[in-house]
């Protein structure tokens, strides 16, 4: 957070893609959860990641961007490992179906 914060919200405008799948690669590696309880923790560090940089750094216009972005990510995500379906709503409110 502290690194985020310091480029400030320019930097994080320009680098969602970048920083939302890093932040979400980490959290779906499976070496960073090998229990129940370090799952749970790994979740609401992302979380709080998520919250703190797209709820505090960036304005509403970016911080909708940013949500479009977290969505895309998570749907490449989903469709890679078959659970498109689930996930069809989202890609209609993007406006790609």
């Amino acid at each position: 957070m502290a690194f985020v914060e310091k480029m400030g919200p320019v930097w994080l405008e320009k680098n969602l893609d970048v920083f939302t799948n890093h932040i979400l690669e980490l959290v779906a590696n499976p070496k960073a959860a090998t229990s129940h309880v370090d799952a749970v923790y790994s979740r609401k560090c992302v979380n709080f990641i998520l919250r703190r940089s797209f709820g505090r750094l960036l304005g509403e216009k970016a911080q909708f961007t940013a949500l479009k972005v977290l969505a895309t990510t998570v749907l490449k995500q989903m469709s890679s490992i078959g659970e498109e379906g689930d996930y069809l709503l989202f890609m209609v409110w993007l406006g790609y179906k």
